[in-house]
């Protein structure tokens, strides 16, 4: 048999000849030698503009948390793509989320008008899936930090004040709700966020049991927030509303011996019944 790969290239795209294994191999080394190296350098040009956009990440990350902006103004302007990228670590902090979480309101503003995604989560590839896992919004991850020049930058942005965590559903109001962050509460509030948003989120206290977060309101009167309770209220929030636990915010205040929560509760007519 004469092979003839022109003639052979003809047949086998009219699917009229089936080459044998080796001669199949051999004719496309021929056919597609540039497209082979071509691809070759793409992978390669990948792998190292991958490596140094990671360097670059690590002294953006510095400059972060020096309040640098001058120097992070620079270096975004000849590296734009930093502000997509992710490192491959369980964290998989953009730089947005970096600022978030160090307080930097000054970078947060810098890097938003820079264009980065207001509302990304952080997270990173599962290995043994490739499917992403994410985790908090820079908003979120503000509130948890307890920075409110970082929450004001963002939600002035428009940052989703009703971002929630994806594994218990909790919200940003739900969170500074808990640890009573007033001034975070009332900028939430103003902003827009879901004042009766249910969490389903299950935890154990010893007074009770097994309970689900639920709403703002819950959570701040299970922590005797008595301050957040009214400032709930005031802004709309259903006194009465009754979780997944079938439980309302009195419930957890009078289970907790939250006095002061209990007594702003009924004092707006909370069901005692």
């Amino acid at each position: 048999m004469n092979f003839d790969p022109r003639h052979q290239s003809l047949a086998i795209a009219s699917g009229v000849v089936a080459l044998p294994p080796p001669e199949r191999q051999a004719l496309a080394v021929v056919q597609d030698a540039a497209g082979f190296v071509n691809r070759g350098l793409a992978i390669l040009w990948r792998e190292v503009v991958a490596s140094d956009l990671a360097g670059r990440y690590v002294e953006a990350r510095t400059m972060i948390e020096v309040d640098d902006l001058a120097a992070l103004g620079g270096l975004l302007h000849v590296c734009p793509d930093l502000l997509d990228f992710r490192p491959a670590d369980p964290d998989g902090f953009q730089l947005l989320h970096v600022a978030a979480w160090s307080g930097s309101a000054a970078c947060l503003a810098l890097l938003i008008e820079q264009g980065a995604a207001l509302d990304a989560p952080n997270g990173h590839l599962q290995a043994d899936t490739g499917d992403f896992r994410p985790g908090a919004t820079p908003l979120l991850l503000a509130v948890e930090r307890a920075s409110t020049d970082a929450v004001a930058t963002l939600l002035a942005a428009g940052a989703d004040p009703n971002a929630r965590l994806p594994a218990s559903h909790e919200n940003a109001l739900q969170m500074a709700a808990a640890e009573g962050m007033e001034a975070l509460v009332e900028l939430l509030i103003d902003a827009g966020a879901e004042l009766d948003a249910s969490s389903d989120r299950y935890s154990y206290d010893d007074r009770l049991g097994m309970y689900c977060i639920n709403t703002a309101l819950h959570a701040a009167a299970l922590n005797d927030r008595g301050e957040i309770v009214r400032m709930l209220l005031k802004a709309g929030a259903d006194r009465d509303a009754c979780g997944a636990d079938r439980r309302t915010a009195l419930h957890y205040a009078a289970a907790g011996g939250c006095v002061g929560a209990l007594e702003v509760l009924l004092a707006a007519v909370a069901d005692p019944d």
